[in-house]
Formats: C-alpha cells, sequence, structure tokens
C-alpha cells in the first residue's frame, strides 16, 4: 500500500507586518542581450535592520480575468469531516528560524534539500540547516548581504538545488519606491553555511524596457544542465498595469564557476510581444521549471490561459541557437478551468474576513522529468469535491514535450480535492519512479490552515492518494478582508534518496487563542512506499 512518511521536518515561527509598495514608471522597449551591471561577493550578515510596517507590496494579482470568482456561500455542515488519510509520522526539529523582527503576509516558504543542508527562506530572511533540523546559519536578513541593498525591500525569495551541479540558488527581489532589482545567489551545497563562498548577482527588474523601472513581481526560477533562467510579471510602479512577462536566461558558466565572485554574467532577456501567447494575448506567470534526471538543456515554462470558453495550457521552451535565445511556445486545449473560490478556515462565518486567499489561475510551479520527459505544473481551479457548494482544488498537468513543440502533448490531467476543504499553492516534483509528489495549503471550517501532500502513481491513472503534513492550530487573522495565505511553496527531488520528495509549506501557528496572525513554515521530506 502506498503511504506518505515523513522523515525530516524543519519548522518556523514566522510574525507578520507589511511591505510598502512601489510607486511610478514607464513605457516599451525592445528585447535586448545585456552583462548585469555588477556582481558582488556574499559575506557575513550586518547587523540586521528593521522591517518598516506599512502598506502590502504589489501582489501580483495580474490582469482582470474574464471567468468570475465563483460565490463563496458558508457550508451547512453536520459534523466536522474529516479526510480519509493517513497521518505521516514526524521525526526532526521544530526551530525558530524568522525571529521576532516584523515580516511580510502572507507567509512565502521556499526552499530546497541538498545532499547534506537545506537552504529555507520565509519572505525576507534566509537560513541553513543540516538535514536534521540542526541550524547551521542563523537565519538573516537578504538585504543584509550586502550594504548595496541597505533601505531596499525585499520580497518573494525562491529557492532551488541543482543536482547537476551540486549548487543552490536563491532568487528574491529588492526594491524601493521609484526602482526594482532582481538578486540571484549562488550557494554552494558544500559550503552552504559559509556565507563568504556565496556569489551575489545584481541586475535592474525591468531589463526589456531598457531601465524605465518598471516593478518587477512574481520570480519564478529553474535551470538546465548548463543555464538558470529567472522569470518576473512586470508592472507599471504604484500598482500600475501589467506590461509582459520576463525572461532573463544566464549561463551556469558565469554564473557558478566563479570563486572570486567578480567576473560579469551575461544574460539573454525576452519580454514584450517574445512572451505574448501563441493566439497574440499578453502571457502571464510563465513558470519556469527546475528539473532532474537525465541531462536537460531545453528550459521549459509553463502558463494557463483561461477564457470565458476555453482553457489552454502554454508550453514555453527556450533553446541556445548560435549563441541566440530563441523562445518557443505552443497551446495545448485541456479541460476548461474557473477562479477558486476564497477559502475557508477553522472558524470561517458569512464575514469575508475570515477567508483566506487561494489565488487566481497562474501556475505555481514547474517541474521537468528529464529522464522521463515528463514535464509537469500545477495551480488552483475552482472544483467540486462533495457535490455541495464548489472548493478550490489543485488542478495538475502532465506534458509530453516534442522535439518539433507543436507536437507536445498533455498526457494526464488530474485534481486532488476534498470535500468541504480548500486547497491551493501547490509545488510539485516527482521521484525517480516517476511519482508526482504535490504540496499545498488546506483549509476548511473545521480545518485550520495546514500543509497537506498527495502522490500520483506514474502511469495513466489520476487518483491521488493524499496525507496531512502538518495541522494548523488556530484561524489566521491578519487584517480585514479575505486572508492572503501564501504565494507559493517549494519541492524538490532528493539528491540523496531519490525516491522521497522535500516540500516546503506553511501552516497557522497557535498563540494561545483561536484566532493567530503568525505562522510557521514547515519542511518535510516525504518518502512514496
Amino acid at each position: 500500500m502506498r503511504r506518505i512518511a515523513v522523515f525530516v521536518v524543519l519548522s518556523v515561527l514566522v510574525g507578520v507586518a507589511a511591505l510598502p509598495v512601489p510607486a511610478s514608471g514607464a513605457g516599451p522597449g525592445a528585447d535586448r542581450a545585456v552583462e548585469v551591471p555588477w556582481r558582488t561577493a556574499g559575506r557575513a550578515p550586518e547587523r540586521l535592520p528593521r522591517a518598516i510596517p506599512a502598506t502590502l507590496a504589489h501582489d501580483g494579482a495580474g490582469p482582470a480575468d474574464p471567468l468570475r470568482r465563483p460565490e463563496r456561500r458558508p457550508a451547512t455542515i453536520g459534523s466536522p469531516q474529516r479526510a480519509a488519510t493517513r497521518t505521516p509520522t514526524a521525526d526532526g526539529l521544530d526551530a525558530d528560524l524568522m525571529g521576532p523582527d516584523p515580516l511580510v503576509s502572507p507567509g512565502d516558504p521556499t526552499g530546497a534539500t541538498g545532499p547534506t543542508s537545506v537552504v529555507a527562506a520565509v519572505n525576507v530572511r534566509v537560513g541553513v540547516y543540516d538535514r536534521t533540523g540542526a541550524k547551521l546559519l542563523q537565519p538573516f536578513r537578504l538585504r543584509s548581504m550586502s550594504g548595496q541593498l541597505a533601505g531596499l525591500h525585499e520580497t518573494d525569495p525562491k529557492v532551488f538545488y541543482d543536482a547537476y551541479d551540486d549548487m543552490f540558488v536563491l532568487a528574491f527581489l529588492v526594491y524601493d519606491k521609484a526602482e526594482g532589482f532582481i538578486e540571484v545567489v549562488t550557494i554552494p551545497s558544500a559550503t552552504a553555511d559559509d556565507t563568504s563562498t556565496w556569489c551575489r548577482t545584481h541586475m535592474v527588474g525591468d531589463q526589456v524596457r531598457n531601465g524605465k523601472h518598471e516593478f518587477a513581481d512574481y520570480p519564478s526560477i529553474g535551470f538546465t544542465t548548463n543555464r538558470v533562467v529567472v522569470t518576473t510579471n512586470n508592472f507599471g510602479f504604484n500598482n500600475g498595469p501589467f506590461r509582459y512577462a520576463q525572461i532573463v536566461s544566464m549561463p551556469k558558466k558565469a554564473l557558478y564557476d566563479d570563486p572570486t565572485c567578480s567576473k560579469t554574467v551575461p544574460i539573454e532577456v525576452r519580454g514584450g510581444a517574445a512572451t505574448r501567447n501563441p493566439d497574440g494575448s499578453k502571457a502571464f506567470t510563465l513558470q519556469a521549471a527546475t528539473a532532474a534526471g537525465g541531462a536537460p538543456t531545453d528550459q521549459f515554462l509553463v502558463s494557463l490561459e483561461a477564457q470565458a470558453g476555453s482553457t489552454r495550457l502554454v508550453l514555453w521552451r527556450l533553446r541556445m541557437i548560435d549563441g541566440d535565445l530563441v523562445v518557443a511556445k505552443t497551446a495545448k486545449s485541456v479541460k476548461r478551468v474557473g477562479l477558486p473560490p476564497y477559502g475557508y478556515q477553522c472558524g470561517s462565518t458569512n464575514n469575508a474576513t475570515t477567508w483566506w486567499d487561494t489565488g487566481d489561475l497562474r501556475v505555481t510551479s514547474a517541474f521537468f522529468d528529464a529522464g522521463a520527459n515528463r514535464l509537469y505544473a500545477a495551480t488552483a481551479v475552482a472544483g467540486n469535491a462533495g457535490g455541495g457548494i464548489q472548493e478550490s482544488v489543485i488542478r495538475w498537468y502532465e506534458a509530453r514535450p516534442s522535439n518539433r513543440l507543436g507536437r507536445s502533448s498533455v498526457l494526464r490531467e488530474g485534481t486532488v480535492a476534498s470535500a468541504n476543504r480548500d486547497a491551493a499553492w501547490p509545488a510539485i516534483a516527482t521521484n525517480d519512479a516517476g511519482t508526482l509528489f504535490v504540496g499545498y495549503a488546506r483549509g476548511g471550517k473545521a480545518e485550520c490552515l495546514s500543509v497537506w501532500a498527495a502522490t500520483i502513481a506514474a502511469g495513466a491513472g489520476t487518483a491521488a492518494q493524499t496525507a496531512l503534513v502538518r495541522l494548523g492550530e488556530a484561524r489566521y487573522q491578519f487584517g480585514p478582508g479575505v486572508e492572503r495565505w501564501g504565494d507559493y511553496g517549494a519541492a524538490n527531488r532528493d539528491p540523496v534518496i531519490p525516491a522521497d520528495v522535500a516540500v516546503f509549506g506553511a501552516f497557522a501557528r497557535d498563540q494561545g487563542s483561536s484566532t493567530t496572525d503568525a505562522f510557521r513554515a514547515h519542511v518535510a521530506l516525504l518518502s512514496d512506499i
């Protein structure tokens, strides 16, 4: 019988506050390849500056969707329903990561597991742990890596582990009221706890528009055997309109093989017309795929485009041809989807301030199993698992890319759902047997916001086996209106035991009352048996 067992657990206590909103910016420009203006070596963290409470940062909600969000009405539930799952055992350490400093809401847990260490980040801090959860590097503010980042605000960290080169990569955004930047930090796995071996690459966030300083939002990062890619959604400052999706691609040789952190990193940039959908509409959130297995040189990205009458999964491929970055794309019809309804959590009532935001139809995670030539993606959509009101459910896709991209096919699409429970913010990866792992957030009127995981066996079926990873403890209540909860999670194949996958999520943390404004980021190493 298949089960999900937890072998390693690492948790972090987080308090919440908010960050400032960027202010105005401007006009279009051509695609260009540029060199990064400057690059600096990592160093020991400085004394940490205080966070500045203000209004929430731009959440990158994106262009208006033509599909109406399903109306959220309270369900009539007799006795609380519990999912028929097997609860994994947990070994390891519950450790404070973030400390008392005010951070942002929602929690954005990310991280990756390497051969000897785990690099984890939440919102504005990063730390390093061993594989039992013991702290190796005291978590510190991202902006404290360099005095050149002083006075800027950090947001949206993403971490991956590159098993092809035994390297962690951390990407995050920094900005002030007039300008935004992208930071890419390489962290050698063998010396992850020594920041003097980290290298940081800094670039303006609006590479497409020739320095017109638009706000680069919601980054994703992916890699192949020879390149690293960062994608962003670019907006005008001061809650300006969505402009375009941006792609920044970098060669690993320049990014990784530079112990002195002194070489300029050449980058290839695409945006504007190059990142429009095959039908000419603006693509939104090109989710870059991380990879495992094989020796891939093609970088894949995935987006989901929903119209009033149809839905298409758009597959993107980046390929270097004669020194030029070539973008190919193809749209594949899939089952029609709609915006997920806002989610319930324990103690939810008719008052929207007790609900949580399950997101929109952007793809929140993508993964390429290069050994099997399978590309996966997942997001939250509207569904119905119990025959009553709609829930927010996880929709996942499996595609087989073809060398002639237009001949690619969507092999499977499935749903992870539970009656009277709302699921969102999935992160995905496969193990070496091709089993798909999905980590996600879940809540319901009888369940506080929790961390869950599911597995789907390789092959033709779509049945999901689910298990609770970490149960939420109180109703999350940060501010007025629908509560923001997560923008993403993380997952990666374990390089030591490739049958295992690490998932990173968050759960609502009890503070001694029925409501809480704190959460813990939670890391679990899962095995499918």
